[in-house]
């Protein structure tokens, strides 16, 4: 799930693969991630990372393009978080033949990329509001949930929190734990 890199990354490279019978375009977008001072996510189109020869390219059939990306800021002591969105859009329209319709579907795949500066950690807690769990990240990393579970339910999804985050998850059942995985380790936080 996602990307976590160093803080003082600057340049990297990103690979992206055709795998289809027809020729594809993709688009490389980039929003930015942070937290207002209710702690609620804020998600901005962002312009901290540029990615070359270009962010968007087109690809024939099983041809794999390496895009070079570069941070246009400076590191930071504080977690830089972002979505890099990687859209597929229509080369062409094709035409119905006058019979029927035609339903335009713009798949995108979203990676989340974490600078994280060293030592930092993420501290979460977790009360029940409601139907929502509501996670709190008090540290300084963000952290990233998969394979949850509450009151014995499976709770489909990967998700992060960012630092300050006051992240809100609807769930059913009652119970006193949730159970997850973040960053290879099988944890469990109790509910208050």
């Amino acid at each position: 799930m996602g990307q976590a890199l160093e803080a003082t990354a600057t340049t990297g490279t990103l690979r992206i693969h055709n795998e289809s019978q027809a020729a594809k375009r993709y688009q490389v977008l980039v929003d930015g991630l942070s937290v207002g001072p209710a702690g609620e996510r804020i998600q901005a189109a962002s312009a901290d990372l540029a990615f070359y020869p270009s962010s968007v390219v087109t690809l024939k059939p099983g041809a794999t393009q390496t895009l070079r990306w570069k941070r246009t800021t400076t590191a930071s002591v504080q977690e830089k978080a972002y979505l890099v969105i990687i859209r597929e859009e229509p080369v062409s329209v094709e035409d119905t033949g006058g019979v029927g319709f035609k339903l335009h579907y713009t798949p995108r795949f979203i990676n989340p990329w974490v600078f994280v500066p060293p030592g930092a950690k993420p501290a979460l807690s977790v009360t029940r509001e409601g139907s929502d769990l509501v996670f709190f990240n008090r540290g300084t990393a963000t952290a990233p949930l998969t394979q949850m579970s509450f009151a014995g339910n499976p709770i489909p999804g990967n998700f992060l929190v960012l630092p300050g985050e006051r992240f809100r998850l609807r769930v059913e059942g009652t119970g006193r734990e949730v159970h997850y995985v973040s960053r290879g380790v099988a944890q469990s936080l109790p509910v208050d």
